[in-house]
């Protein structure tokens, strides 16, 4: 397997566009993206951080009542 490296940059949401890459129209290649880990980290929780949350007696249990009911 040959290896070709490009680096880029994404412009437009889930879109990756490569130029200069030395294939010929119709040949099947396999693309794997490497993302930075400062990248990674940060898009594998989009959340964390976001809605702090408390809650106060967490392991207390929950009333029948206080279940709803679909019926």
């Amino acid at each position: 397997m040959r290896v070709h490296k490009a680096d880029t940059v994404v412009e437009d949401d889930g879109v990756v566009t490569l130029e200069g890459v030395p294939v010929r129209a119709g040949q099947r290649i396999e693309v794997i993206v490497l993302m930075p880990d400062e990248v990674a980290r940060t898009e594998r929780y989009p959340l964390r951080g976001r809605h702090p949350f408390k809650f106060e007696r967490p392991n207390d249990p929950i009333g029948e009542e206080d279940w709803e009911s679909g019926e």
